[in-house]
């Protein structure tokens, strides 16, 4: 047998004298009668086992409590783990989405700037034109003014006339006439 059960087996005898020896006594209304030293000595042990009892139940409640305590501690470790895991996700979002955004915010930008770069070329481009066409049509007006001056300062050249041979059995020597040969004013005028 084992020490425990030999000390709950003297424990629980010791307890049954004890029951009747009060229950005696107070079938007697006497005044109970001083324990023996046998019965001081079993109830010296009662207390010293209800003391170890106290003692075990103590340790294995706090060992409960450590062991509880450790579960919370590495629950609320593990907890603050996926919040801070939670919170470093949601700032990696919010910076990636930050991110995408000044990308855009730059793409729209350099689109704004090329755009208006473009309108500003655009825009030079076609006041070059303007400005060619304007200088085009100015050119033109000069040079009409300048060649109505130049017909109106230089008449045209009148055209040449007709040169008519005349065979010199035809003509007439006289000055003037239509049929005037030259060939014939060699000969001397007859006014008679």
């Amino acid at each position: 047998m084992s020490d425990e059960t030999i000390a709950d087996e003297m424990v629980s005898a010791i307890a049954d004298e004890m029951v009747s020896a009060i229950a005696d006594e107070m079938r007697n209304c006497s005044v109970p009668r001083p324990f023996s030293d046998e019965e001081r000595a079993w109830r010296q042990i009662e207390v010293e086992l209800w003391r170890h009892e106290c003692q075990q139940r103590d340790q294995e409640q706090r060992w409960l409590a450590e062991q509880r305590r450790a579960a919370q501690e590495r629950e609320a470790a593990e907890q603050a783990r996926r919040e801070a895991e939670l919170a470093a996700r949601a700032t990696k979002a919010k910076n990636r989405r930050e991110f995408f955004q000044r990308q855009q915010e730059r793409e729209q930008r350099r689109d704004i700037t090329a755009l208006r770069s473009r309108v500003a070329q655009q825009a030079s481009w076609q006041r070059d034109v303007e400005q060619a066409a304007r200088n085009a049509v100015s050119q033109q007006r000069r040079q009409a003014l300048i060649a109505d001056l130049e017909r109106s300062l230089n008449p045209p050249p009148q055209p040449e006339p007709e040169v008519h041979y005349i065979e010199p059995y035809e003509g007439s020597n006289r000055l003037g006439d239509s049929d005037f040969n030259v060939s014939l004013m060699s000969q001397p005028l007859r006014w008679f």
